[in-house]
């Protein structure tokens, strides 16, 4: 994990758990927020996420830097495509660096078998194909 800018963190608001998550907040598919990027700086060749054998791989960016932050891959599968999308947890890191990292995560077996395989930003937007046909 690269941390490419610092700021301060806040103190807990009283509506927050002790690890600092939210209470009674609905949360989105995607979790906290992040981006998919396809490069951490103008210059880097662009990297669009992509599949190596069974595994997701892709560069994202999101605010942080205090505590560790986890990234879980969930799966739609409906006829020929399967909808990948990352779930953030945060745990409650109100630091403010931009963390850049490359995730990879396995794929599941079911959705490997679709012939077409997008996946989802959290920004909304088109998806990304990551496979389209064998």
């Amino acid at each position: 994990m690269a941390i490419t800018l610092t700021a301060g963190c806040r103190s807990r608001s009283a509506n927050e758990t002790e690890d600092g998550e939210e209470q009674n907040i609905v949360s989105s598919r995607f979790g906290d927020p992040y981006q998919i990027v396809t490069n951490f700086a103008p210059a880097d060749p662009d990297f669009m996420p992509q599949l190596v054998e069974d595994t997701l791989v892709a560069k994202i960016t999101y605010s942080g830097g205090c505590k560790d932050h986890d990234f879980e891959l969930r799966d739609e599968v409906a006829q020929d495509t399967a909808k990948l999308w990352l779930r953030h947890r945060a745990h409650g890191d109100d630091c403010e660096a931009l963390v850049q990292d490359e995730i990879r995560v396995k794929v599941p077996d079911e959705a490997m078998r679709a012939p077409v395989i997008v996946l989802l930003p959290p920004e909304g937007g088109p998806p990304i194909i990551v496979k389209w046909r064998d």
